[in-house]
C-alpha cells in the first residue's frame, strides 16, 4: 500500500518445487484439488475459500491467480483440456462468489501446454474467466 503496488496472489503452483506433493496432473485438476493433498491439512478448494474470504476487501489485490503454470497432463503425456477447463470454471466461480470485485486468472505459462492447446480449449478457458 505504501508504494502503490498492486498484487496478484498466486494460490498454488503446478510444480513440486514450490508446493508439497507431486506436480499437478489431470486427475488433480479433475477432482483431487477438492481433498487434502501432499501433506496439506486443507484441500486446495478450502484453502482458496479461506484466503479469498480473508482478503476479498484488500485494495492492493489486482487479481487472484488460481495456479502458476497450470497444465493438465494425463499419465500418457497427453493434455486433458476438460479437466483444466472444469477446474478453471469451478474455481473461478468460487472466487467470484466470495470476491466479486477482483479479477481471476488461471495462470498458464503461455500456450501449448497439456490441456491448454487448441482453439476449442482456448475458447473454453476464456469463457471460464469471463463468467
Amino acid at each position: 500500500k505504501q508504494h502503490d503496488l498492486l498484487l496478484i496472489p498466486v494460490l498454488e503452483n503446478q510444480w513440486a518445487d514450490c508446493t508439497l506433493g507431486a506436480p499437478r496432473d489431470a486427475g488433480w485438476y479433475a477432482e483431487r484439488y477438492r481433498q487434502p493433498d501432499g501433506g496439506y491439512p486443507l484441500s486446495y478448494e478450502e484453502y482458496v475459500r479461506r484466503v479469498v474470504g480473508r482478503y476479498r476487501d484488500e485494495p492492493t489485490i489486482l487479481a487472484w491467480m488460481l495456479m502458476n503454470e497450470a497444465e493438465a497432463k494425463r499419465p500418457d503425456g497427453s493434455g486433458d483440456a476438460d479437466a483444466l477447463y472444469g477446474f478453471a470454471d469451478r474455481m473461478s466461480r468460487l472466487v467470484k462468489e466470495i470476491d466479486p470485485n477482483h479479477l481471476v486468472a488461471l495462470g498458464v505459462i503461455g500456450g501449448g501446454q497439456p490441456g491448454t492447446a487448441g482453439l476449442e480449449q482456448a475458447r473454453k478457458a476464456l469463457q471460464a474467466m469471463a463468467s
